[in-house]
């Protein structure tokens, strides 16, 4: 079958299943309703009206348990819990039969009468012994598994012994053996009980082991399990002593929470809802019937303890306990429903607990990885198909949890930080699936949280390259020092000396020449000397430092001005700039008219900067030399342009003149 078809095979059994436990559960408060001596004293063993309401809500409330399990997910625990819910409900259809076949002389009262108890003892020890080792994912372990069976042969053999057995005070039973196999079977009855007992209770703390390595939905889970299983047995064992109505009807009240929370947790083990959603229905549900049990528990033993210990007309009492349960049933309605949120939905029913367990990330972490982390707790918790956080601007950064389905719809939140939009986030439901509305709520709730984590990381790529600049500057710049002092100082210094030993030679014999050759050695070391003086300078000008970038221009302009180089700085039009605008407007500055200097043969320079009326900043460096090809951008002066115009979001241009000579360099930085 296709998985569709398999789909929808499920969901029809599990509406069998419910359909089914539905009409049985029915059918016996019916019967139960229309007999003339229902729960009769003289009905001998079967006239306890408690356990007959408890096997009804059992019954019913496993059904439906089973039915969501059959229809969502082909997992054994399905079928176990409506085999459960089935035998359940057909143990109090047949007692009912057999109150109202009595009541009107009808047959099959004594058949009726002990299937009740044949139905039902399998059906409660199904669920003590066989169902808790199927709480799991995958096979089952070879030890496991034979205690599973040890536990249905048990299961099978309590079920034979009570078919052959007459009960006491009970209609005749037409199946009663009075025979050496019967007797010996009536025997091993309650050792087989015993086994089922000892299995259950093996299986429990297996299942408590396994726990420990479950998310945290699925040890809350185990635990309320563990917690409800005994709590049902006591409240059965309550029952049974018949101690007082009162007694009685708390502890009726206290097993259908218990059978509740049982139920659900067995619900949410298997489907692991905190992956799979379940909608919105089943933990409503659950919050109205565990409200009702605990303020119904709650009603009688307040109205009762106080009726026997104070001498108050119970009109009074009932009054007044009315109203403080009206008072209480909010606030309780409320707790339920977080833990009972918790249960099911796990970390997307805590916003807050998981932004702590998100910001946690930020400080074990760098923001890079943190980003990841909260990208796929994100899909996690939320249970979505996809996630992806993406970044606006530069440094680009983009993390996904998940792909993104083309042709499926996508849901977008603006990532903001302090009015500043940094990026958006991208949430896809499952396939096939929508995103839920609590989903939805959480994601946005953390919309602020994800923001500042996508900035930081913005801003740690942006400090990455920053230093890896530095780094490339600050080798640049002893390299050019290492040029400038090996290709010009070095050989001037060792000029400088050969002329000095020259002069020296010449002084006795042609002083005059002599003379000559020293005034050319000071011609020569001033020179250098402002060569050195525009180097130091080119580093970073004292202007700069203090944010004024015309003064620091203008002393650029006059150091390269001279030797037929006339260079003119038009800043009128320029705005207030940040420090790192300022550097690379001053290092593209300095850089391009060094290459006029030394390459262009230029004559003139003119330098302007100006700042636009959309804020952008535009540097302009022409010279009217020889020119330079637009695709050049091999040399360490023009890759360092590009590099510092793009370290700023900004590009650079290189290109002719404005009349088709010398050559343009503008720079845009935005």
């Amino acid at each position: 079958m296709t998985p569709s078809e398999q789909t929808t095979v499920r969901r029809f059994a599990g509406a069998a299943v419910g359909g089914v436990t539905g009409v049985l559960a029915t059918a016996a408060l019916t019967m139960v309703a229309l007999a003339p001596r229902a729960f009769d004293a003289s009905a001998g063993w079967y006239h306890d009206v408690h356990f007959f309401a408890c096997y009804v809500f059992a019954a019913v409330t496993t059904g439906a348990g089973g039915a969501l399990v059959i229809a969502r997910s082909s997992h054994p625990v399905g079928p176990i819990l409506g085999l459960i819910a089935l035998l359940l409900a057909g143990a109090v259809a047949a007692l009912g039969w057999s109150f109202l076949a009595a009541g009107h002389g009808w047959p099959g009262v004594g058949l009726a009468a002990h299937a009740s108890t044949w139905l039902a003892a399998p059906g409660g020890f199904l669920a003590i012994a066989v169902l808790p080792w199927f709480l799991r994912n995958g096979p089952l372990p070879p030890r496991d598994r034979s205690l599973a069976v040890t536990g249905m042969v048990a299961t099978v053999v309590i079920v034979l012994s009570g078919v052959i057995v007459q009960q006491p005070g009970a209609p005749a039973n037409p199946l009663a053996v009075d025979s050496r196999l019967g007797r010996a079977l009536a025997v091993v009855g309650l050792p087989a009980a015993v086994v089922c007992a000892v299995v259950g209770l093996l299986a429990l703390l297996e299942l408590l082991r396994r726990s420990r390595h479950e998310v945290t939905a699925g040890v809350r889970a185990v635990r309320l399990l563990t917690v409800a299983v005994p709590v049902l047995f006591v409240s059965v064992g309550v029952l049974n002593l018949q101690l007082h109505d009162l007694v009685d009807a708390v502890a009726l009240a206290v097993l259908a929470a218990a059978q509740m929370v049982l139920v659900l947790s067995v619900v949410v083990l298997t489907l692991r809802t905190w992956d799979q959603p379940v909608g919105p229905v089943v933990p409503r549900v659950a919050v109205r019937g565990l409200l009702s049990a605990i303020v119904v528990a709650a009603y009688v033993g307040v109205v009762g303890l106080v009726s026997q210990a104070l001498p108050i007309d119970d009109r009074v009492i009932g009054a007044a306990a009315v109203a403080v349960l009206a008072l209480l049933v909010d606030p309780l309605r409320r707790w339920l429903q977080h833990r009972v949120d918790l249960l099911v939905h796990g970390a997307a029913a805590d916003p807050e607990a998981l932004r702590t367990a998100l910001a946690a990330d930020l400080h074990t972490e760098s923001a890079t990885d943190a980003l990841e982390r909260v990208a796929h707790e994100l899909r996690h918790a939320l249970r979505l198909g996809a996630t992806v956080i993406r970044a606006n601007g530069d440094p680009e950064v983009e993390v996904a949890a998940g792909g993104l389905r083309p042709d499926d719809p996508t849901i977008t939140y603006d990532l903001v930080v302090r009015g500043r939009r940094v990026g958006e986030l991208v949430l896809q439901g499952p396939a096939g699936g929508p995103i839920t509305l609590r989903a939805r709520r959480t994601a946005y709730r953390l919309t602020d949280l994800v923001a500042m984590t996508l900035d930081l990381a913005q801003a740690e790529l942006r400090l990455r390259v920053a230093s890896e600049r530095l780094g490339q500057v600050h080798t640049e710049a002893q390299r050019r020092i290492r040029r400038e002092l090996h290709d010009g100082m070095g050989p001037m210094l060792a000029g400088v000396g050969l002329g000095l030993a020259a002069a020296q030679r010449r002084l006795q014999h042609d002083p005059e020449a002599a003379g000559r050759l020293i005034d050319d050695l000071r011609t020569e070391i001033t020179r250098r000397s402002d060569g050195v003086r525009r180097l130091a300078h080119s580093l970073l000008p004292a202007e700069l430092e203090d944010g004024d970038l015309r003064g620091a221009l203008s002393v650029l302009a006059a150091r390269f001005s001279g030797d037929g180089l006339r260079v003119r700085v038009d800043t009128s039009g320029l705005g207030d700039l940040d420090a790192p605008r300022l550097v690379a407007c001053y290092h593209v500055a300095a850089e391009a008219l060094l290459n006029a200097h030394r390459h262009a043969n230029a004559s003139s320079v003119d330098v302007s900067v100006s700042t636009t009326a959309g804020g952008a900043t535009l540097l302009e460096v022409v010279d009217d030399g020889g020119g330079i090809a637009s695709d050049r951008g091999r040399g360490i002066g023009l890759t360092s342009m590009r590099e510092r115009a793009e370290e700023l979001g900004g590009r650079l241009e290189i290109g002719p003149g404005g009349e088709g000579s010398g050559t343009r360099i503008g720079l845009e930085l935005p």
